[in-house]
């Protein structure tokens, strides 16, 4: 009987408990035993913003060592240092180590070059041919591997008491003044100033909830910053879960879109190139905008027609909880890790 390769996992929790032909899938947190935020805060979860601890990178490098894995998944964990990247790099020389970012492919992509002896395989959340290309030129392999929600997190009965609900950050600085005093903002990333006036506009017209880091919005819009099971709860709090990407690369995903679909709300969002064919067609599981204008005259007639609302957001619901769940992305994964075994 063949054995199946071995596979060290750092999240997420749940996949060492699928079945798999040909993986065999433990489950080792970097942010051990009791997840912690780098502000010290105690996490709800082992995800992206948990912080790697001393404990989790020594349980890590232990069974590196024990087991010595054909492959490491790991996600990009907070107050990650390299010297603990050499440790477990050090201690199975052998081992095929991937690892994915799961938010921003320019961010994920300066990581993984500064990390680029100690990595192997980087998992992007883009189908951009260039982003892949441009890693498959200067690593092992490259390839895209997308967030996803837990489906369990969904919890029927809850009353929308907002229009609409959007979470995200949008960093700006002052780059300066114009003649005539107005400010100049400078934006950390392509789609900022769009994300800015279609929020505030949502705002100024409907009734938004909105969570992100309070200075990075005006007049105390925000409130305090959602994590995990908050976050996908939180859009079951609306009838509208509003979402813009940081760029308009192919097929470009952060999680805010993965936990909108597992929320059963009606998916609004800035068109991204190709995404119907993650998400189904606009109008009929998703509903799709393009400008400003056009996304609040949308919003009112979604308002006015509830019904049709709900209709599109059950089949969306639907769909996302055939492809886009972490048992579906467990699959994906397995069909990566075959190409580089």
């Amino acid at each position: 009987m063949r054995h199946k390769a071995k596979v060290l996992v750092t999240r997420p929790l749940g996949w060492e408990k699928l079945d798999s032909e040909k993986l065999d899938i433990e489950y080792v947190p970097l942010c051990g035993a009791r997840p912690a935020l780098k502000t010290g805060r105690i996490a709800d979860s082992d995800g992206h913003l948990a912080a790697a601890t001393p404990g989790g990178v020594d349980k890590l490098v232990k069974r590196m060592r024990e087991l010595r894995p054909q492959i490491l998944m790991r996600w990009i964990n907070t107050k990650m240092p390299r010297t603990a990247w050499e440790r477990i790099r050090d201690a199975s020389p052998d081992t095929i180590i991937m690892c994915a970012d799961g938010n921003g492919p320019n961010t994920g992509s300066k990581y993984f070059e500064s990390h680029r002896e100690l990595l192997d395989v980087p998992l992007v959340n883009t189908r951009e041919s260039r982003v892949i290309r441009s890693l498959r030129d200067r690593f092992l392999h490259a390839d895209t591997l997308y967030e996803a929600f837990f489906p369990e997190l969904y919890e029927r009965g809850i009353k929308a008491r907002h229009t609409c609900f959007f979470a995200g950050s949008n960093r700006r600085r002052k780059a300066g003044t114009t003649d005539s005093g107005r400010k100049v903002w400078k934006w950390d990333f392509p789609n900022g100033e769009f994300r800015f006036r279609l929020v505030t506009a949502v705002a100024k017209k409907y009734d938004l909830r909105l969570h992100a880091h309070p200075k990075e919005w005006p007049g105390g819009m925000a409130k305090r910053p959602l994590r995990g099971a908050e976050h996908v709860r939180a859009f079951q709090t609306a009838h509208i879960a509003l979402c813009c990407n940081h760029y308009d690369l192919q097929r470009y995903y952060t999680r805010r879109i993965f936990n909108a679909g597992g929320s059963g709300r009606l998916v609004f969002t800035k068109r991204i190139p190709g995404m119907q064919r993650d998400f189904g067609k606009d109008g009929e599981h998703v509903a799709v905008f393009d400008e400003v204008p056009e996304a609040l005259s949308m919003i009112g007639w979604y308002m006015r027609h509830k019904k049709r609302m709900a209709e599109v957001a059950k089949r969306g619901h639907r769909l996302f909880l055939r492809r886009h769940t972490w048992r579906a992305r467990f699959r994906d994964f397995e069909r990566i890790a075959a190409k580089v075994l």
